[in-house]
């Protein structure tokens, strides 16, 4: 099977249990909406992002070394890289879950508003973050897509579940959505299991330390490039807490759950993405380089039709899915649709970087971006709130796409920028357009008009990818 195909399985795969899992997001905004308020929303977003950022630093990049050794590295077996990595995930597990409790204990009880009994469940969300991740990279990289789709999806569910049992009641509502983030985490690795069987407590399957350093240092980067994205994507709601107040972060929460619908290609590329191009890049190097591209160009239309699609059809989803409270968010959603274009962009060339062993230029950018991305909430948020967040984040994730395209071109090149992806890209703004400047119709007129119009497009665009494969895979053949 080509790399290609490899790649549409598994990502197509995950595609859709993420779909059901959105689908389940947005099935249960109306009810949530109406019975949480934004004060509650704002406090489960602060504590969403804490999990995520003391969660990816405990990570220290182990997910892109277990990637990256798992097909084989000298003097290392796969159960060694196993045994080593599993390890000292489950140490940094426990302490940075401690961690994480105390120090939302200590700010909570700095601000009235907070809830400080929310620590044990921070604490538990954030190891439970942790070894999700290292499970997930687990099964992408022995192809368990499968297993990885039953998993995200009824992860999902039983969030859900939680949060609705919890909203329902008055007394314990305000421990809906952070119990739901928790209870995700701990099904993931439940469901996907961790590689008990490699023998923890043998001494057999211990790596020389100089093998374990090499393979360690891989993805320590990450713990420089995982909090700078962070910064990127989380810290506006820690400056519009500061700068505002809790309820506008729960406002600016909700706009992000429309806004990042995106996420669900990017995440389902992504899943794939790295354990498909290792294999393609270490069976055939000097070759790669075509395929690579090819499918890269492919990913990026697919993407930008992905934006195009949210920041159209987001003003009619807040207006049906959510309370009146929340109809503000309807002014980020396009911003943050568009960081969520370049952020799987980022994702697409870091790649080239993993495969020459280059990620501290990785590193680098994320730093100059991440001072940039609190530069600009430091300036823009006092005065502009929620939209300049929304704006300094979308900029700060185009920022970091084009230096990553930059250095990765330098690294490995691959062949991604023709003129048909080009032209592509013009015919998708173009019909952004067709969209942005549609007069004031009723609700059920204009998602029908906007669905015929992206329906024509993507359907255009498709067609045209396929051509343009038919044509190239002639051109081969003679």
């Amino acid at each position: 099977m080509s790399f290609g195909r490899k790649l549409l399985q598994g990502s197509g795969i995950l595609l859709v249990a993420s779909g059901l899992a959105k689908a389940l997001s947005l099935l249960t905004l109306p009810y949530l909406t109406a019975q949480l308020s934004p004060q509650i929303y704002g406090e489960a977003a602060l504590v969403s992002t804490l999990i995520s950022l003391l969660s990816v630093i405990a990570l220290a990049g182990m997910d892109m070394s277990y990637s990256r050794a798992y097909f084989g590295i000298e003097g290392a077996r796969t159960e060694q890289v196993e045994a080593l990595i599993w390890r000292r995930s489950q140490v940094h597990a426990m302490l940075a879950g401690a961690v994480g409790a105390l120090l939302w204990h200590v700010y909570a009880l700095r601000h009235a508003e907070l809830h400080s009994h929310f620590a044990i469940l921070v604490g538990l969300g954030i190891s439970g973050s942790l070894l999700s991740s290292l499970a997930q990279t687990r099964a992408r990289l022995q192809s368990r897509y499968y297993r990885l789709a039953v998993a995200v999806f009824f992860s999902a569910a039983l969030s859900y579940g939680i949060m609705l049992w919890l909203a329902g009641s008055a007394e314990v509502s305000e421990y809906a959505l952070v119990s739901g983030y928790a209870a995700a985490y701990l099904l993931l690795v439940v469901i996907l299991g961790m590689p008990v069987s490699v023998g923890f407590r043998n001494k057999s399957e211990a790596l020389n330390p100089a093998v374990a350093k090499s393979i360690l240092m891989v993805g320590l980067p990450g713990i420089v490039t995982a909090p700078a994205y962070w910064v990127v994507a989380s810290s506006d709601r820690w400056f519009l807490n500061a700068y505002a107040d809790i309820a506008t972060v729960g406002v600016y929460a909700v706009a992000v759950s429309i806004g990042t619908i995106g996420m669900m290609l990017n995440n389902a590329v992504l899943s794939a993405w790295v354990p498909e191009i290792i294999r393609e890049y270490e069976s055939n190097p000097e070759e790669a380089h075509e395929s690579i591209g090819s499918v890269q160009a492919l990913v990026i239309v697919g993407y930008a039709l992905v934006c195009l699609w949210v920041c159209a059809l987001a003003p009619d989803l807040l207006a049906l899915l959510v309370d009146v409270r929340f109809h503000d968010a309807v002014r980020f959603v396009p911003w943050l649709a568009i960081g969520v274009f370049f952020h799987g962009c980022i994702h697409l060339f870091v790649s080239s970087l993993l495969l020459k062993h280059k990620m501290n230029i990785s590193a680098a950018i994320w730093i100059f971006v991440l001072v940039g991305s609190l530069t600009g909430n430091y300036l823009f948020v006092p005065d502009y709130g929620a939209q300049g967040a929304a704006i300094v984040q979308a900029f700060a994730f185009a920022t970091a796409a084009f230096c990553m395209i930059i250095m990765a071109h330098r690294c490995y090149a691959t062949k991604w920028l023709t003129l048909s992806l080009i032209l592509k890209l013009i015919a998708i703004v173009l019909g952004a357009y067709l969209i942005i400047y549609l007069p004031q119709l009723d609700l059920q007129i204009s998602i029908l008009y906007k669905l015929l119009v992206l329906t024509l497009l993507t359907l255009s665009i498709v067609f045209w990818a396929i051509k343009d494969k038919i044509n190239k895979n002639i051109f081969q053949n003679t």
